[in-house]
């Protein structure tokens, strides 16, 4: 039984990160050049900075010299519609642990209900100079959440990348030979 249905007219989710897992793996190049982009994925793709992503994965691909588009696939797969009410709860939860006055819950929705009863534009002031501390609180969660995956991925996507590029030259090595020892039988056939 499958996880996810096929909408109608729409993307099989589990075929559409199938698509982008084979994209990542194929890609070809430097290991260690392919594993920095995805682990500047995996981080980037792990911290609560959603509408910059694709900006941020871009910049740190560009500062720490990683593979974009192997940042950019891997930051997709890891940062979905499926895992980032997940992965924003744990960051919460860690800033909240680490932060000494971390905002709670109950500070976000009494924030909420203030931008909704002060009207948009009072409450819009309200909540950009109230909200500073639970985005710390966010971003410090996300961070460190991010840090022990984005290492071990570079060294898992390193070990991926290096026996795939190995074994792709045993291959090419074995039909080398075979063509050279199919040439010498037919040198002896014509002899």
């Amino acid at each position: 039984m499958k996880l996810f249905r096929r909408v109608k007219g729409g993307l099989d989710p589990q075929r559409t990160a199938r698509f982008y897992w084979l994209r990542l793996i194929r890609l070809q190049g430097d290991p260690y050049i392919l594993a920095r982009g995805v682990a500047i994925g995996v981080f980037v793709g792990l911290t609560p900075t959603v509408p910059f992503h694709t900006v941020l994965v871009i910049f740190f691909s560009i500062v720490f010299k990683g593979n974009i588009l192997a940042g950019l696939i891997s930051s997709y797969l890891i940062s979905n519609p499926v895992t980032l009410p997940f992965q924003y709860y744990f960051a919460w939860q860690i800033g909240s642990f680490f932060m000494p006055n971390a905002a709670t819950w109950d500070d976000v929705m009494q924030l909420l209900n203030n931008f909704h009863q002060l009207g948009f534009l009072e409450g819009g002031r309200h909540f950009l100079l109230e909200s500073g501390r639970i985005t710390l609180n966010l971003l410090l969660g996300g961070v460190i959440l991010a840090a022990p995956f984005g290492v071990v991925s570079y060294f898992l996507a390193q070990y991926i990348y290096y026996r795939r590029q190995k074994r792709k030259y045993e291959l090419f090595l074995k039909k080398r030979q075979t063509k050279r020892l199919r040439g010498l039988e037919e040198e002896e056939k014509n002899s």
